[in-house]
């Protein structure tokens, strides 16, 4: 896409640099957070997609596409996953909080992991997707967000703390994660899925 949003994206030399292994990745976490103040979320995952090799662009799809689990949902079950883990959890916020989603101390250590968590469908009963699925572009739209966060996040605690981003292991969740997978090595972002019974996977 030929337009304002990518020329704004490509001046930022560190980030490309990045990609072509010649600059550290800090030098992606600054990149990313001067670029997306003027990026919309749809503009920055097709920059991303269209910087992910060919061959690592294969959108699959899977029969897991009915889950409906809110933004709460996740944190819930991801909470519960890591403290099965020997993690202790020490914040999270509901989608009525604001702050990170959930940070999580690794066991004996001081090491924080911070986590963006998005849902399947609105946990607010006022809103047109309550109990919905939200459409795919709103999918798009929230692992655009949550990447940025989970970048944003890295650079904020100056290599003090990892970052995760978590979400409903739906089809279009994991087309749209698969298509930023490089960018999500490099960071050393990790992906928690969460199913519909609550149980947690990670990657």
């Amino acid at each position: 896409m030929l337009n304002d949003n990518y020329t704004a994206f490509c001046v930022n030399s560190d980030l490309l640099q990045c990609w072509r292994g010649r600059q550290n990745p800090s030098s992606l976490y600054q990149g990313i957070a001067q670029s997306y103040t003027t990026l919309t979320d749809v503009a920055l995952f097709d920059i991303l997609w269209g910087l992910t090799p060919a061959w690592n662009r294969t959108m699959t799809t899977d029969s897991t596409t009915n889950t409906l689990l809110t933004e709460n949902d996740v944190v819930e079950a991801v909470c519960r996953h890591l403290e099965a883990n020997g993690m202790a959890i020490i914040s999270r916020c509901s989608t009525k909080e604001q702050g990170y989603d959930i940070v999580a101390r690794y066991p004996d250590t001081n090491r924080r992991l911070i986590v963006e968590a998005k849902g399947a469908t609105s946990a607010r009963a006022d809103s047109a997707r309550f109990e919905q699925g939200f459409s795919r572009n709103q999918i798009r739209s929230h692992v655009a967000r949550a990447f940025y966060s989970a970048a944003a996040a890295l650079q904020r605690e100056n290599g003090n703390a990892d970052a995760a981003i978590t979400f409903p292991d739906t089809s279009n969740h994991r087309r749209f994660v698969d298509a930023i997978a490089r960018s999500l090595d490099v960071l050393g972002i990790k992906v928690f899925w969460v199913q519909e019974d609550g149980n947690v996977s990670h990657e």
